[in-house]
């Protein structure tokens, strides 16, 4: 038996959630959430590029990002 997965979740509200790319110069980090609907998509909340070198730890530039928002 199929089982679609749109359907179990119809109606959920969706929780947001981190997104990041972290390199060795910039981490670019996402407060996301899928979007309303159930097309699949995601949906932006908020977005901040970060210069790496400012921060000693990922954790630390997280809380950065956290705290902005």
């Amino acid at each position: 038996m199929a089982h679609n997965h749109s359907t179990r979740v119809a109606g959920i509200t969706a929780i947001p959630f981190l997104a990041a790319d972290i390199g060795g110069t910039h981490g670019r980090v996402a407060l996301m959430r899928g979007s309303p609907g159930g097309a699949g998509g995601v949906e932006t909340l908020a977005y901040r590029v970060f210069m790496c070198a400012e921060f000693p730890s990922l954790a630390e530039l997280l809380q950065a990002f956290v705290d902005a928002e």
